[in-house]
């Protein structure tokens, strides 16, 4: 940022300044979503150990199944989302773009269920990996990264939709949900399970494979978890396999895109 547009003394209590600002920090969250979120997550957990819930492994059992039921409800989240409101993941050229104000499913019931399904599936994986440093390092920062790009991407949809937008904020929370009703709106909608299967296989191989990976990492080369040799081929093969099915679907959706082109391959 140039010199002479940096906020002065005076300004800084403006909130009208620390929106534009928050905007900003979301609008390059948004961007580079992917990669910051996916690289970040991964050297974090690399580079710290996971640790074992108390030192029992018994106990950490337990935590690992805590960690894998918060993470798989997040992305069941996101599967109900995808699967009941035809939203195309991405934006413009890297910007946030909205071709419709969507507020169907899901939506109806809380403005940000995509969001809430990946702060869950974060959640879920820093209980499994256990270590304080990634209870103080990813969580914090994910929370910040996602209020930062819900802020920048309101900011767009109240200016693209108006009215409509706000009328929809004031009746359906931001974080949330209310759960009145919900049953009546996944009803009235219709389940698309190839939709799904087009633009979820990734989050779901996440979802699968890194939880397998955080425990093959905690138990590989410790002879003092139980059944080590047992749990070692149990979760490579279940990695093996949810990376294979992962890398099937990745090679369908390329054909896919190469016969029909990009766009009309997120097309039912």
């Amino acid at each position: 940022m140039p010199l002479e547009n940096l906020p002065s003394p005076d300004s800084a209590s403006d909130p009208s300044l620390h929106r534009s600002i928050l905007e900003q920090i979301g609008s390059f969250f948004f961007a580079w979503r992917n990669w910051v979120f996916s690289v970040g997550l991964i050297l974090v957990l690399a580079i710290f150990e996971p640790v074992p819930f108390r030192g029992h492994w018994s106990l950490d059992l337990w935590l690992d199944g805590i960690g894998l039921g918060v993470t798989l409800f997040g992305q069941a989240i996101r599967i109900l989302v995808i699967g009941y409101t035809p939203i195309r993941s991405g934006g413009a050229r890297k910007k946030v773009a909205a071709e419709a104000l969507h507020t169907t499913g899901l939506l109806n019931h809380v403005r940000n269920p995509l969001y809430v399904g990946n702060l869950l599936v974060t959640t879920g994986l820093a209980v499994i990996h256990n270590h304080p440093y990634v209870y103080g390092v990813i969580l914090p920062f994910t929370v910040f990264a996602y209020v930062a790009i819900v802020a920048a991407e309101e900011a767009f949809l109240r200016r693209r939709f108006g009215a409509d937008y706000r009328e929809y904020c004031q009746r359906v929370p931001r974080w949330l949900p209310n759960l009145r009703g919900i049953g009546r709106s996944l009803r009235e909608a219709q389940f698309d399970r190839r939709r799904v299967m087009r633009q979820e296989y990734g989050s779901l191989w996440i979802a699968l494979a890194f939880p397998l990976a955080l425990m093959l990492y905690e138990r590989w080369g410790e002879p003092s978890a139980p059944n080590p040799a047992l749990w070692q081929g149990t979760l490579s093969s279940l990695l093996l396999l949810t990376t294979t099915a992962w890398a099937y679907l990745y090679w369908q959706k390329r054909a896919e895109v190469a016969r029909r082109g990009f766009g009309a391959a997120f097309k039912p």
